[in-house]
């Protein structure tokens, strides 16, 4: 079965790598908080993957002109954001997907989204939830190395059991 699944909030290459080795359809990076990557790092991690599409996910705070220096800087392919933010920026970016935090139609990014194009957030990681509910697309928020860990330590045994119940591995 093909899934598009949208990797959220990647923060190091381990959570990268793993998102391409899935075919994941969005690679997305958290950016406008002081707490995010800036964009050497995004390059950096993104460099070393291919297939995802570089997916920005905007702060609602963000200023566009830093969205701007982001895709200039950065072969971005999709952003994340809502619809003040996607009126703004459309006019300024070509060849860019959008995916809605808000509203019923088009690509969204909702818990409780109505629209047949909706990428669902799951909560938990239950292959067979996804297979009896017939969702093809979601998403999955990385998880943060342990404090003793490094990022290449990471154990995805989670992520792997669930892409082998989708039967993905």
């Amino acid at each position: 079965m093909d899934y598009r699944i949208k990797f959220n909030a990647i923060r190091d290459l381990a959570d990268a790598r793993f998102a391409a080795s899935v075919m994941a359809e969005w690679m997305g990076f958290s950016v406008g908080k002081s707490t995010d990557l800036g964009i050497p790092q995004i390059m950096e991690i993104y460099n070393w993957c291919s297939g995802p599409k570089l997916t920005l996910e905007l702060a609602k705070e963000l200023d566009l002109e830093q969205v701007m220096t982001y895709c200039n800087a950065l072969q971005v392919e999709a952003i994340e954001c809502n619809s003040v933010q996607k009126e703004a920026l459309e006019g300024r970016l070509q060849n860019i997907e959008y995916i809605l935090t808000e509203g019923d139609s088009g690509l969204t990014h909702l818990i409780h989204g109505k629209s047949p194009e909706n990428i669902l957030p799951l909560l938990n990681l239950v292959a067979d939830d996804v297979l009896d509910a017939d969702i093809k697309q979601f998403s999955m928020t990385c998880f943060e190395a342990k404090p003793d860990q490094e990022a290449g330590e990471k154990d995805f045994t989670t992520f792997y059991d669930f892409f082998e119940g989708l039967g993905v591995l």
